[in-house]
């Protein structure tokens, strides 16, 4: 339990964390936003209408998965940056 407590205490005091982590959430909400307005964008008439259903609803799991890719990855750069932060304040390498 207070492995847990000091990683917390670093992350909350890292910026450097903290800046990746918001942009972790910003890059998940815009993606999402973008690509939902572009998939929504996607119409077809006639014949061809289900092809580009389907069409739109591949490009939507896409941006979605790209969407958890860029927050994970963020997520895990505000881990990485929030141990070494740790590192040099303790002064421990």
């Amino acid at each position: 339990m207070d492995r847990i407590l000091e990683f917390m205490f670093f992350f909350v005091h890292s910026r450097r964390a903290l800046t990746a982590l918001f942009f972790g959430i910003v890059f998940f909400i815009g993606i999402n936003i973008v690509g939902d307005t572009l998939v929504s964008r996607i119409n077809g008439s006639g014949v061809m209408a289900v092809f580009f259903e389907r069409v739109a609803e591949i490009l939507g799991h896409r941006y979605d998965r790209l969407a958890w890719i860029a927050l994970f990855s963020f997520l895990f750069l505000a881990v990485k940056l929030s141990i070494s932060d740790k590192k040099r304040f303790l002064g421990t390498f």
